[in-house]
């Protein structure tokens, strides 16, 4: 087979649309993904009534989630790209039940979940489970989600 520039060109888009697939479709989400994740939360828990007592950078245009209150990103990840890695927002004012959609929970770095002392009610959803590298969680308030 004669090797041609346009084989080499095929070859290399190939390649580009496997690996942008592995991003897209694969395992790792992106910060533009885990902003819609963290958005769904806050609409879930209040945010919106203005019941939070700290929203800073919540529910505000552009991609990027990072600057929101209490949450945390780090590129010290799997596929070493910049994640939501925590979300702390302990005694904060959250209010209402944890929303049970598979794209709220569309945070596939996260390791820590603190929404203790607040007046989270319902149920566990079972989307939670998707949360495959959390090592802690925390509601601290009783009654407790079952």
């Amino acid at each position: 087979m004669k090797v041609t520039r346009c084989n080499i060109m095929l070859s290399a888009t190939v390649t580009i649309i496997v690996l942008a697939s592995l991003f897209v479709g694969g395992q790792a989400g992106t910060l533009a993904e885990e902003k819609v994740a963290l958005d769904t939360l806050f609409a879930s828990l209040g945010g919106l009534s203005g019941l939070w007592t700290i929203s800073t950078g919540w529910n505000t245009p552009g991609p990027d989630p990072c600057s929101y209150h209490g949450v945390t990103c780090s590129t010290a990840t799997s596929d070493g790209l910049n994640h939501v890695t925590a979300v702390s927002l302990p005694s904060n004012g959250l209010t209402g039940t944890l929303p049970d959609t598979a794209a709220a929970w569309n945070l596939v770095e996260l390791k820590r979940l603190d929404l203790s002392t607040n007046a989270i009610s319902g149920s566990l959803p079972a989307a939670i489970g998707s949360l495959s590298r959390l090592e802690h969680l925390n509601f601290g308030v009783f009654p407790m989600p079952t």
